[in-house]
Order: structure tokens, then sequence, then C-alpha cells
């Protein structure tokens, strides 16, 4: 334990470090042999970092929060024993090498490129887990554990796109399959399958069925360009616009004030535009 602790001291620059725009710095820890020394050494460094990040954006955060939210430890040792996450040290050590110039602000909750793939799940997809480490990835995307649809577990999945006439959602073998927009899908209420988007000068009845950037003109029944900056509207404007009393106005940038997701070219938090599925804070 003297040991890991020392490991600790060195780990990182106090929670009074400077934070340069990127993030804070970290100081390299020494190598470790064990999941655990390595979970524990992360995990301190992740922490302190993040507790820099969310001072610069001014809002909270506490030992307990970032490890629910940076590293879920609880749990990992456990399966690294019993052989459901494998532990690469070689990788872990590369990992923390590196942690200088891998944690920076903002943190995301999932392990940065070049440390993910210290902890290796082998649970495939559609087994059940208690967490994503205990995932095995696959070539179909990112891996999570998410709940099953319509039964009360947790199981290891991945996002996929529905065809064209296909249902809405459905799962099979641990592959959620959901209408994308971003593969030209959308979900047809009527028949709960999904559509092909519709391009410009083609027939609607919604404008959700338009791609994006237009809407549906209820006169023409057509799929238009939707309103510009500065033009009238009702609910749907151009790219990079939000329709603000009556007007369509352009996405908000980071640190605007908002009162609703739609005004923000990410989310709207606690009344501040932030980017999108960034910040770890908590307020």
């Amino acid at each position: 334990m003297a040991y890991i602790m020392t490991r600790l001291r060195h780990c990182c620059l106090s929670i009074g470090a400077a934070c340069i725009a990127y993030g804070c710095v970290v100081s390299n820890p020494q190598p470790s042999s064990d999941a655990k020394g390595f979970i524990l050494t992360y995990r301190q460094a992740y922490c302190e970092v993040l507790n820099g990040c969310c001072a610069t954006e001014r809002r909270a955060n506490n030992t307990d929060t970032c490890e629910r939210l940076g590293f879920p430890t609880r749990g990992i040792s456990d399966a690294v024993a019993a052989g459901v996450i494998v532990f690469d040290e070689r990788a872990g050590n590369a990992c923390l090498d590196e942690l200088s110039t891998l944690l920076r602000c903002p943190l995301q909750t999932r392990f940065p490129p070049g440390c993910d793939t210290v902890l290796v799940g082998t649970r495939a997809l559609g087994e059940e887990c208690e967490s994503y480490y205990e995932c095995a990835p696959s070539v179909l995307g990112a891996v999570g554990c998410v709940i099953a649809f319509g039964e009360a577990k947790f199981i290891c999945s991945v996002k996929a796109s529905s065809g064209e006439d296909e249902p809405c959602a459905f799962e099979e073998g641990g592959v959620r399959y959901t209408c994308r927009e971003d593969e030209g899908m959308y979900c047809d209420p009527s028949t709960d399958t999904c559509r092909s988007l519709v391009g410009g000068g083609d027939s609607c009845s919604q404008s959700y069925a338009c791609a994006p950037g237009l809407t549906c003109d209820d006169s023409k029944q057509l799929c238009v360009e939707a309103p510009a900056i500065g033009e009238n509207c009702l609910a749907d404007c151009a790219l990079g616009a939000y329709c603000g009393s009556a007007t369509c106005r352009p996405k908000k940038d980071v640190g605007e004030d908002c009162y609703q997701d739609y005004e923000c070219g990410g989310v709207c938090n606690d009344g501040t535009c932030e980017p999108l599925g960034t910040s770890a804070c908590w307020n």
C-alpha cells in the first residue's frame, strides 16, 4: 500500500495547479503491475484533472461523483480476478506514461484513446453485464452495457441503423437497431417502421420526414428549404439556426446564455451553452 500511495502522490498536480485552456497537467505516475494499482492511479489522476476542469467551468465536483462518473472502479478488480475483464499491463503502463497529454478538459467519462485497451472485457454482445468494461470490443462500433428491450437486465449492446421498412427500434443478438438520421432514415409513426428521408421537392406530410435543412411546406406538401437566418419561421430553420421569437437565429456559441438545447450548437446546461456530451462535472 505504501508503494501505491507513493505513486499516487507523484501522479498528479494538486487542485490548485495551473490549468491551461486544455486542462491540468498531470505529473508522470510510476508504472503498475496489476489492475488494482492501475485503477487507483488512473482514478486519482482523472479526479484531480476533473476538479481543475470543473473549476474553470465554475461548476461543482467532488470525489464520490468523480469516481461514479469518471471511473466506476467498484467491482472491476473482482471482475479482473474472475477473468471477466483482462488487464493488459503493457497497455496500462503506456497509458500512465501519457496521462499528462491524454487527460485534457473537457473530460470524457470513458477512457481516452491510448488508454482504451488497458481493460478488455470478454462478454459477447447480448450477454449480461454490470458495466461496459466487461463487454468485448466489436467491429460494429462502441459497445455499451444497457438495459435490454423489454427485460429487467443489462446486456452488452452496440447501436446500428435499421433499414428501409424495418421496425423503428428492435434488438437482435445484442445489436440495437434504430432509425438514424445521420444514415438517411426517419421513423414513420403511422407504421412504426424506418423510411428514407425525403429530399428537396419530394412529397411529404410532416417535416420530420424531410432531410436535414428542409421543412415540409403544408400548402404544397413538398420538402423545401427551411428558412434561413433572419427569415420568419414557425418551427424549422436551416442548418446552424434555430427558431426564436418567430425568427431564425444563429445557434449560440459555447458560453452564451440559453433556455433550451435547440438554441445551442451543443446542449443547454444550467442556462449556458456547452459542447455536446463533454463535461463530467455536476451542478
